[in-house]
């Protein structure tokens, strides 16, 4: 099996082969850009190819789902990130991935507060427990 480049190319908003990944609820769509849900704790486990380097990552968050905001969490092999709020609006932000431990496996895990919409939004009949509106991440060779 070879490795893919995964250098510039949006991940996270949909299933790609070659990236394990947990947590996450299906594919949906916004303005005909996919994106996913997270659970409370989704992770991706992206393969990295022998003397790839990886400066950053762009992380996408849409909108947070009717939630004024939510308090998450991102980490890359274990090294916090990100630890802030998103507010309802949602973020663009490029994380600096320097002084991450880099091995074999880039681990990308997603904390977040979650909310349930048939509590939430009158009328919602959605059971699920949403974290973040994933829109996707882009891993970055410069920052």
């Amino acid at each position: 099996y070879r490795i893919p480049d995964l250098l510039g190319t949006r991940i996270g908003s949909e299933k790609r082969i070659g990236i394990d990944e947990s947590g996450f609820h299906g594919q949906e769509s916004w303005d005909g850009t996919p994106f996913r849900w997270t659970g409370p704790v989704s992770s991706l486990q992206i393969p990295l190819r022998g003397g790839e380097r990886l400066r950053a990552m762009r992380v996408d968050i849409g909108p947070t789902g009717g939630i004024q905001e939510k308090k998450v969490k991102i980490l890359a092999n274990g090294f916090k990130l990100f630890d802030g709020k998103v507010r309802a609006g949602g973020m663009t932000q490029v994380l600096s991935l320097d002084g991450v431990p880099m091995k074999d496996v880039l681990t990308i895990e997603i904390r977040s507060e979650s909310h349930i919409p048939k509590r939430t939004l009158r009328g919602s009949k959605d059971e699920r427990a949403l974290g973040i509106m994933l829109k996707g991440i882009v891993l970055l060779d410069k920052h």
